[in-house]
């Protein structure tokens, strides 16, 4: 099944993450809503990164150095149990993908623009969860969002993951080596990035990189499962954040 992206269009709370400058002082993001106007005509995400200079953890207003403007309306993904019929004789899931150009949060019908299936045999169940604050990522594999489902029976589990990964000048300056990382999807909390099972991705400065993954496992009963959507940066130098990450499981019988 070809990948899809997987986003949500919500109130980003307040969020900031930190990497320390050559001075010793921490360097703050903070991410927050912008509304559609003179910076981004569609909306998106407003980046402030600037020093912690009082050592407070907040990022506040006389701290800011740079503003930055994420833009664009977000691609959203809904999942929902198919029955059976035409599309799945014995029962699956329906994947619809479009665009959320009325900025309301949900993929109307108007704004479909892909419709697939992915067929079972039996009623699917579906389990999702969506990170807004920023995660940031670390030198070891770290949890962006953990989703518990609970299954009815043995079969198998297909999870699309995404986030939305961003870093400032001060965070990942451009040049050699670049800043890179991984994202992938865990049945467990893994020690390291298990092999062929992540996106291997180099940070640019100022740019958004929207990322999905997707992967499927194997189940082997009824019982209640926890899937991981893990980053980790592989790169020794710089840093970058994780945000707006959702991830959506769906069980097939």
């Amino acid at each position: 099944m070809s990948r899809l992206r997987l986003a949500v269009l919500v109130s980003l709370a307040a969020s900031a993450s930190a990497c320390t400058g050559e001075d010793g002082l921490s360097y703050l993001t903070d991410l927050a809503d912008e509304p559609a106007g003179s910076n981004c005509s569609a909306g998106g995400v407003q980046v402030n990164t600037g020093p912690d200079s009082n050592g407070n953890g907040v990022l506040d207003a006389a701290e800011i150095e740079t503003t930055k403007y994420v833009c664009g309306k977000a691609t959203l993904t809904d999942v929902t149990p198919e029955p059976a019929g035409t599309n799945c004789s014995a029962g699956g899931v329906k994947i619809r993908t479009g665009i959320d150009t009325d900025d309301n949060g949900t993929l109307d019908a108007g704004e479909v623009k892909t419709t697939n299936y992915v067929c079972g045999s039996g009623e699917a169940v579906i389990a999702k969860g969506f990170a807004i604050p920023g995660v940031l990522a670390a030198a070891t594999p770290t949890t962006i969002l953990p989703v518990g489902i609970t299954t009815t029976s043995p079969g198998t589990l297909l999870a699309i993951g995404t986030s939305d990964l961003f870093c400032t000048a001060a965070e990942c300056p451009a040049g050699n080596p670049a800043v890179s990382g991984y994202l992938w999807i865990a049945d467990g909390l893994d020690v390291v990035a298990p092999v062929a099972e992540y996106d291997y991705l180099f940070m640019e400065p100022g740019v958004t990189h929207s990322v999905t993954r997707t992967a499927t496992f194997p189940i082997t009963g009824a019982g209640a499962y926890s899937f991981h959507l893990r980053g980790q940066r592989v790169s020794a130098q710089g840093s970058f954040t994780f945000y707006r990450s959702g991830l959506t499981l769906v069980f097939l019988p």
